[in-house]
């Protein structure tokens, strides 16, 4: 959503009109009708080029080609792959570029499918961490409709979306931040690793007072030490990143965070 957002504000500095955005749906296997119906929505208040494009089958005949089965990591990736391929071609065959929608808390965590998510021609949110992207959408100046729908998108679960429903709800079973934590805290801990360099202890000594009667001591340093760890094992994956806008924090490879893939230091 802020990707798209941020493309909207280029085509209005450039007097260029919306519908020279191409959004495309791809529901798959863990598609809500909430965020499907949210995505259909967006595009026409913001009145882009709109596609959907149901990637269950082409993911379905890749599996079976595979010789896969089970819902595992395979089956998520697939899903992951199946929408970048479809990205990269059809922004071929509309002489366009893809736009990366990876946010810096993501890339950070490695919280993407390599070769998938993770690439793109330019990342315009690669800077921004996931609570300031969940802040700019809620406070998006914008027309009564518009806000509307963006506030539906705030409300709604931080999912990939690439596991099943829930059976009995059909709504999203997946929640990001049940896997990694509140990103509240993740965010937290980034910023002062990545931009202040604080030490392990001074962050989590910060933490307990910023986040006093909220989480738990013990809570918080597991989230840290998942947070870290998640950080030190996925340098490969941003080293593989596309260029993007630098907003305070880079994670860059080729400029403000030069590691090497097999990165596995300790401590700070």
């Amino acid at each position: 959503t802020l990707a798209l957002l941020v493309c909207v504000k280029a085509c209005q500095k450039l007097g260029v009109d919306t519908t020279q955005i191409h959004t495309i749906s791809m529901p798959g296997f863990g598609t809500s009708d909430r965020t499907k119906n949210q995505a259909l929505d967006l595009s026409k208040a913001f009145s882009t080029t709109f596609k959907e494009i149901d990637i269950t089958k082409a993911t379905t005949q890749h599996l079976q080609d595979i010789e896969h089965e089970g819902i595992d990591f395979v089956y998520e990736n697939a899903q992951a792959r199946e929408r970048m391929q479809i990205l990269f071609d059809y922004s071929n065959k509309v002489n366009g570029f893809v736009v990366n929608t990876s946010c810096l808390s993501e890339a950070v965590l490695g919280w993407s499918t390599f070769g998938a998510d993770q690439l793109g021609n330019y990342g315009v949110n690669i800077s921004i961490p996931k609570s300031l992207v969940r802040f700019m959408i809620k406070n998006y100046p914008s027309t009564e409709e518009q806000a509307k729908i963006l506030h539906r998108v705030y409300e709604t679960p931080v999912s990939p979306e690439l596991l099943p429903l829930n059976a009995k709800t059909k709504e999203i079973a997946q929640k990001t931040e049940d896997i990694l934590g509140p990103y509240e805290l993740i965010d937290f801990y980034i910023f002062h690793h990545l931009r202040n360099g604080f030490t392990n202890e001074k962050i989590l000594f910060l933490a307990e007072i910023a986040y006093a009667g909220k989480y738990e001591s013990e809570y918080m340093d597991k989230i840290f030490k998942n947070t870290y760890t998640r950080f030190r094992r996925n340098q490969f994956k941003r080293t593989t990143l596309p260029s993007g806008v630098k907003v305070g924090i880079s994670i860059s490879p080729r400029g403000d965070l030069r590691l090497p893939d097999e990165y596995e230091g300790e401590g700070n």
